[in-house]
């Protein structure tokens, strides 16, 4: 491939682009953190630098090499202090069009513990220094993470990025998927309350099936000044969920591909998979599938000393079965078909996992000897039940009726009536709206509750997806049939994406809120539901000690414009517990 300079890959994030790109430009602040990350890197290392996957004595160094058309050598360095003047590691990579110019250099050798910085050289141009860590072996008594999910461009401003990176304290940042969208326009349109202030920006302009397409538009991402920002001081480690690849993927296709237009899905998936990897900091497999024809290599784990091991699960392309779909998984819940392939006796159980991906969970987490594990997943596990709108005693008269009438228009008047019928069940009824996450794989959740109760010591498990931001308590039998504490449950809201607000609007999230939190409450003999925002966009914020989990649901006040403001939700999770407390 020969790559023109005027490539969409190749202009400079500079005020002008960024108003074409945006339709505003941002504040004199912003681009002043911009030119921290930027500012050296003129026109050749235009999205920036960044570190992943770190392990005890490694860590992967990225960087992209803009305006070449041909294979270009890029020297790398890295050093104890940010002056670049200690440097215990160098070498020589090369920018090359098999891998879109981008450059991924695995260093080993280093020191466990360690900070250290890097920084590259290609056409005679230096880039940024960038900072990143390696895992400590011996001695940690704190850790602190940031955790992100759905980060949709055209949806907002990356305000939450760039609030996260004003910290110089973070261990790592966690990723759970939906990096980039695949949407092209209209964008990803939540409902009619969705706001897109850079849907004009959006390139490619059309939805991403090709390899070229979803190399462009991961490009168009990584121009950000405050994600390249994030990414410059902080190692990542990352998966992806199904957008990096097309909505509701699974192992057999996507909601969000048609193959008789679009081609195979495993066509599609490959290239997709390969731009991932292309453009991101994480450390390459020999082959993308292995024998079993789906990727296996994501799902692994990152030890940090005896403190904490994080795992991180795919559950999404490894070995998930496709959905049930709404209607089918109203007739699984209700006890109409059998939780399996084809809904009959004889079939095996659907699977979120897959056999090697559960082998390799059962064994991540008995051979733990840390205090903690954390449990990196994309999707929510707790047991979302139907809200019991008709017995609620926090949505009743006039905010009862706009709420019915607005289910009414979304899913039609005698689906709702079944639906809000069985609600009123002792032990509540799964919402079968959200048969994309664990909710929608009964029995295969139980089996990963039923995991994590049996072999992990003191697990914390963190979600994405959502749009919204959730904390619950998982729970389930023991081997006596009593109901006890498995894992706390911290479901982060979105960096952009839309959440509720844009589905309901003028009903208040508040209150809708309250009615998920009170039917959980009331309803579920397992998993409690004890807070969840229905409007906000932020992250995650986890403070790790021997003794206590501190994690803070930190949102900004808006993505819609370049100032905010921020708020905190704190709760707190102490060993042996394994439930989480409001404070």
């Amino acid at each position: 491939m020969t790559e023109k300079t005027d490539s969409p890959r190749d202009i400079a994030l500079t005020p002008s682009r960024r108003q074409f790109l945006g339709g505003a430009i941002a504040t004199s602040a912003t681009f002043a953190t911009a030119g921290v990350a930027v500012a050296s890197a003129g026109a050749v290392f235009v999205h920036g630098v960044a570190s992943g996957d770190p392990l005890a004595t490694a860590v992967i160094l990225w960087t992209r090499v803009s305006g070449i058309s041909r294979p270009t050598p890029v020297e790398w360095s890295v050093a104890i202090d940010e002056a670049m003047t200690k440097v215990v590691k160098r070498g020589t990579a090369f920018a090359q069009a098999a891998r879109d110019y981008t450059v991924k250099v695995d260093v080993t050798g280093l020191r466990p513990g360690e900070t250290y910085y890097y920084k590259f050289k290609a056409a005679g141009v230096v880039s940024a220094v960038g900072k990143t860590k390696t895992l400590p072996v011996t001695g940690v008594s704190n850790l602190k993470f940031a955790v992100f999910s759905c980060s949709d461009y055209e949806d907002g401003y990356f305000n939450v990025y760039k609030e996260a990176a004003r910290r110089d304290d973070l261990d790592a940042c966690i990723h759970l998927g939906d990096y980039v969208y695949e949407y092209g326009f209209p964008g990803l349109v939540i409902g009619p309350g969705t706001q897109q202030p850079r849907l004009g920006g959006l390139v490619p302009s059309a939805e991403i099936v090709m390899l070229d397409q979803y190399r462009t538009r991961h490009a168009l991402y990584k121009t950000d000044p405050d994600l390249q920002e994030l990414h410059r001081k902080n190692p990542w480690i990352m998966i992806y969920d199904d957008h990096e690849t097309a909505n509701d993927s699974n192992t057999q296709g996507a909601e969000n591909h048609q193959p008789a237009t679009e081609g195979p899905w495993k066509v599609r998936e490959t290239v997709a998979l390969q731009a991932y990897y292309e453009w991101n900091p994480l450390r390459d497999p020999s082959a993308i599938f292995d024998a079993s024809g789906n990727p296996q290599h994501l799902y692994r784990f990152f030890d940090f000393g005896g403190l904490l091991r994080l795992v991180m699960l795919d559950t999404r392309l490894a070995g998930r079965d496709p959905q049930l779909g709404t209607a089918g998984a109203f007739a699984t819940f209700a006890g109409l078909r059998r939780d399996t392939i084809d809904g009959t006796s004889a079939a095996r159980a659907r699977t979120m996992f897959g056999n090697l991906q559960r082998t390799f969970v059962q064994n991540a987490l008995s051979s733990s000897t840390q205090t903690w594990q954390l449990i990196g997943n994309q999707i929510l596990a707790f047991n979302q039940l139907t809200p019991d709108i008709n017995n609620s005693a926090v949505v009743t008269g006039p905010l009862r009726a706009g709420l019915l009438a607005g289910f009414t228009a979304l899913f039609g008047a005698a689906f709702l009536a079944q639906l809000l019928a069985l609600a009123a069940n002792p032990g509540g009824f799964p919402n079968p709206v959200f048969q994309d996450s664990w909710t929608g794989y009964q029995t295969a959740r139980a089996d990963f509750l039923q995991l994590m109760r049996q072999y992990a010591t003191n697990p914390i498990v963190i979600s994405g997806d959502s749009h919204n931001a959730w904390t619950a308590n998982l729970r389930a039998p023991d081997s006596t049939g009593a109901v006890v504490p498995v894992a706390p449950e911290f479901g982060g809201t979105s960096v952009t994406s839309g959440g509720l607000e844009q589905v309901l609007v003028g009903f208040p999230p508040s209150v809708y809120a309250g009615l998920l939190v009170e039917t959980s409450t009331v309803r579920s003999t397992g998993d409690k539901l004890i807070f969840t925002d229905q409007s906000q966009r932020g992250f995650l914020l986890i403070d790790v000690t021997p003794t206590r989990v501190t994690t803070d649901h930190v949102f900004v006040s808006t993505v819609f414009a370049a100032a905010y403001t921020v708020n905190t939700k704190r709760f707190t999770v102490d060993v042996g517990t394994r439930t989480a407390v409001a404070i």
